[in-house]
């Protein structure tokens, strides 16, 4: 059973340590969505509403859905070695 192994940047990585890095692009992707449009949904719900109890409920509600996504989404599919 031959392993493969994957090489970014000229830095050698264990199957293991592809694993880790497929997990953690999934997780970057949903994330960044929130810290790059947070603000501005934060900022417009004040506007609208006059105080912050709506953009924080909201906020909250927002990251319990991008957990429960994850959490159903499961662990990344890693390719089997043939």
């Amino acid at each position: 059973m031959a392993s493969t192994v994957l090489s970014v940047g000229g830095i050698v990585l264990t199957p293991v340590a592809k694993r880790l890095i497929d997990d953690n692009g999934r997780s970057q992707a949903i994330t960044i969505v929130g810290v790059a449009g947070g603000p501005l949904l934060i900022g417009w719900l004040y506007d609208l509403f006059g105080s912050y109890e709506v953009p924080y409920v909201s906020a909250a509600a927002l990251c319990a859905v991008g957990a429960s996504v994850l959490f159903v989404a499961g662990p990344a599919s890693v390719a089997a070695d043939e």
